[in-house]
């Protein structure tokens, strides 16, 4: 009878050890803090990785969604469609990221005509290091949450907007904001060239 109730009593330490690890979840990297450096399948043909890519190079507009093809994804994507033109003045590029495989993202990306690529992180690792999978299940196969990063290209996160789990409004980018804050980056970084150059 003891060495019943003390199978009972391991079992269920055991148990709550394993519900607490699983219920957890890394704090999502915030403004200011250096972005985590990441690889994804792509609908370029090719990895994207976000170092050899991206930084030093450019700044970074970076949309996760839900999934292709969904009502709010869609209208978010779009929005980012209609500014491109603006970010690339502004030395930005875009990458949207879900847990879609590579040929869904592509049909999509095609059918809207996005002139930007889009990541496929099937595992979910890399909506995890940026803290938007979420950690309580509503779904089979869970979603990212909708959250948006401006990422300079010194590697700073230096906005994010949404991510918030249930907050289908106030997820969709404002992308006036967006752009004040590319505007902001571009001539403090003309600026530090220039005072690079001068000393």
């Amino acid at each position: 009878m003891k060495t019943f109730r003390f199978l009972v009593t391991v079992f269920a330490v055991i148990f709550s050890i394993v519900s607490i690890s699983g219920n957890s979840q890394a704090e999502p990297p915030k403004v200011g803090d250096e972005a985590p450096n990441f690889t994804v399948s792509s609908t370029l043909g090719h990895e994207i990785d976000y170092y050899r890519d991206y930084y030093g190079k450019h700044h970074l507009v970076l949309s996760f969604i839900a999934n292709a093809f969904g009502p709010n994804c869609s209208d978010d994507i779009k929005g980012h469609g209609r500014v491109n033109y603006l970010y690339e003045r502004l030395n930005t590029k875009v990458l949207v990221i879900n847990r879609d495989d590579v040929e869904t993202n592509r049909q999509f990306k095609e059918a809207h005509w996005f002139q930007f690529p889009f990541g496929s992180s099937v595992t979910a690792r890399v909506g995890q290091v940026y803290g938007v999978y979420p950690n309580v299940v509503h779904h089979a196969r869970p979603r990212f949450l909708r959250k948006t990063f401006v990422i300079d290209k010194a590697g700073i996160i230096r906005y994010t907007h949404g991510g918030v789990f249930g907050d289908v409004k106030g997820a969709t980018p404002d992308y006036q904001e967006i752009l004040n804050v590319l505007i902001d980056l571009e001539k403090e970084f003309q600026q530090n060239e220039k005072v690079g150059g001068q000393s």
